[in-house]
């Protein structure tokens, strides 16, 4: 049996995750850690109608017959699929998506399939490849199918990274570029769409003739296509960085306790609003992006989902798009407590709302209490947190007590400041859990010895004085009290 290496293993065990965490939440995992974030990285999206050659671009690209091709006139790619490699010192995600005109899908559904498309190539596709068949006339349908990717998708990425694969390009049996000077006014706008960038692609060629098109394909890539900053994130959509160290920060709280605050100083700009008064000022959830001492950071404020007066359902479904724009997991995630204020019920109530929705360790894992309004504070805030109400204490508990005071209204050095101790606890790994004590035995065993005891000593003692019978058959309660309140402590 061949023996498995060290490098293999951790491979193998990456891979499951990846696998594990696409099928959970539906989004793949970015390659964003480890020694591949070092390296360059291209997204591809392969867009077009059923039968134009997507899968068939994708496994060029990968060297791989990774993703199915039919012959049919039915689609073979029901679901968006991504698959990874490295080709020269370049770590490539290959992004093959069904028609969604065939899927059939209503408004509302095709919008959220073409989001899904956008998260997979976060923060932006390298390159959008529409494939066109060449041997076949453009039809009003195919156009059509453009349009509604187009506009579901929503920002200028789209325009900016789109290249035409003219697929069948064995067919063609006559010159590309003077043909194109005749087709169909609809073809032509989606040339003029993606300035004229456009190559031919050969279904049916030998391998050197392959190897020499994708290499070509690749060059046209890297070089001619634009490379735009990554677009500010729409609302519920999540952005992940896939290059550099990469920290990803959740911010949650009662409305009123300064979070958007929080955001607007971790990022050193005022790109949330922030109110004073009764009314929530976060509706929906905003994700902004900006990059401090060479790291990028992500911060997502939340409305206070309480507010927005949401049913189990909908509350498990927007903690949901939270885990999502901080996938594969926050680096952060700050609560925000007012410390000028008592700490209510009602609070309480959200805070375990959200943690509970949230559904895993990653929760607790990442928590940070920031006790805000830090300016009002005229006590030491670690012999205050002593008195504190119970409901508090298990959030403080939850945290493993690992929480910062923050002053909403410090002079611009101050802030800095409070920023830069803030930034350096999110940094630091949080504090583990203190060890639990080694089980005692006693819940096993102990239970059924008192039993016996105390049914042994009523059996031995029925010809006992009922006084002296009565302080044998108190014995075993009394050691188990004893055993219960001293040595189980």
């Amino acid at each position: 049996m061949a023996k498995w290496s060290w490098t293999s293993l951790k491979y193998f065990h990456r891979s499951v995750w990846r696998a594990v965490w696409t099928a959970a939440v539906g989004v793949p995992v970015a390659f964003a850690t480890g020694e591949h974030s070092k390296k360059e990285q291209y997204r591809i999206l392969i867009i077009g109608k059923t039968g134009n050659g997507k899968s068939s671009i994708a496994n060029a690209l990968l060297g791989q017959q990774k993703f199915a091709v039919g012959s049919t006139m039915a689609s073979t790619t029901h679901k968006v699929q991504s698959e990874q490699l490295e080709r020269d010192d370049c770590l490539w995600m290959v992004v093959d998506t069904p028609d969604p005109v065939n899927s059939e899908l209503d408004t509302k559904q095709f919008k959220e399939e073409i989001q899904k498309w956008k998260q997979m190539t976060a923060p932006f596709p390298s390159a959008i490849l529409l494939a066109l068949r060449c041997d076949v006339r453009y039809t009003a349908e195919e156009y059509d199918i453009y349009k509604k990717i187009k506009n579901a998708w929503a920002d200028k990425s789209f325009l900016d990274n789109l290249t035409i694969v003219f697929t069948f390009g064995d067919r063609q049996d006559k010159d590309l570029a003077e043909e194109l000077k005749t087709v169909c006014p609809k073809l032509q706008n989606v040339l003029k769409d993606s300035s004229n960038n456009y190559v031919l692609f050969k279904n049916v060629a030998s391998k050197e003739e392959m190897e020499e098109q994708v290499k070509e394909l690749i060059s046209r890539i890297k070089k001619t296509l634009p490379r735009p900053s990554p677009p500010p994130s729409p609302v519920g959509v999540p952005v992940v960085f896939a290059t550099g160290e990469h920290s990803r920060i959740l911010i949650i709280g009662k409305t009123g306790n300064g979070k958007s605050s929080i955001a607007n100083a971790l990022l050193g700009q005022q790109k949330f609003a922030v109110g004073s008064t009764m009314a929530s000022t976060t509706l929906q959830v905003q994700s902004e992006q900006t990059e401090r001492d060479n790291c990028l950071w992500t911060v997502v404020d939340t409305p206070d989902p309480v507010n927005s007066e949401l049913d189990t359902k909908q509350l498990k479904e927007e903690i949901q798009k939270w885990k999502q724009m901080t996938a594969p997991f926050p680096s952060a995630i700050l609560l925000a407590v007012r410390c000028d204020v008592r700490y209510t019920a009602e609070e309480y109530d959200i805070y375990k709302k959200i943690k509970n929705a949230w559904a895993d360790k990653s929760f607790l894992d990442n928590l940070i209490i920031v006790f805000t309004f830090g300016d009002r504070q005229d006590k030491d805030l670690a012999e205050e947190l002593k008195t504190v109400c119970p409901e508090l204490k298990n959030v403080l508990r939850d945290s493993n007590n690992n929480y910062v005071l923050f002053n909403n209204t410090a002079s611009e050095e101050a802030m800095e400041e409070q920023v830069k101790k803030l930034i350096s606890i999110i940094k630091e790994p949080l504090p583990s859990p203190p060890p639990s004590p080694p089980p005692s035995p006693f819940p096993f065993y102990g239970y059924w010895l008192y039993i016996l005891a105390f049914l042994g000593i009523a059996v031995a003692s029925r010809k006992q004085p009922t006084i002296i019978r009565l302080i044998l058959l108190s014995t075993p309660p009394a050691l188990f009290v004893l055993h219960k309140l001293v040595l189980d402590k």
